[in-house]
């Protein structure tokens, strides 16, 4: 059970020591079951990846990259979209990505510079 005391609402929230959007994404999507978009530097490089844009460490930030991760999230199972992005990240498209078993290999554009 939720203690009382801890806000539902993103900017309050962040308001408490410590939580920053990652955090605060994370708590109200996967324990909340509130729709919320998880950003890490795992999805940004998912993304970039996958669509083909060069990233870096503040891409994560930017108000055009927010905007298309926020575009990304269904409105039904969110909480399943956001656990399958941190999963898929952490399995097959980690730093060296597993691009030969990667179900999205087909419409992916980072497929043919990643085939060992």
């Amino acid at each position: 059970m939720v203690n009382s005391s801890i806000p539902l609402e993103k900017k309050e929230l962040l308001k408490l020591p410590g939580v920053g959007n990652y955090i605060a994404a994370a708590f109200r999507s996967l324990h909340m079951n509130i729709k919320d978009t998880i950003i890490d530097s795992n999805v940004v490089r998912l993304y970039g990846r996958f669509w083909g844009f060069e990233t870096n460490p503040e891409t994560r930030r930017k108000k055009w990259f927010i905007k298309l991760a926020e575009n990304l999230i269904p409105a039904k199972r969110h909480k399943d979209y956001n656990y399958s992005l941190l999963d898929f990240t952490r399995a097959v498209c980690k730093l060296r990505p597993d691009c030969v078993n990667c179900p999205l290999q087909v419409k992916c554009n980072n497929h043919s510079k990643n085939i060992e």
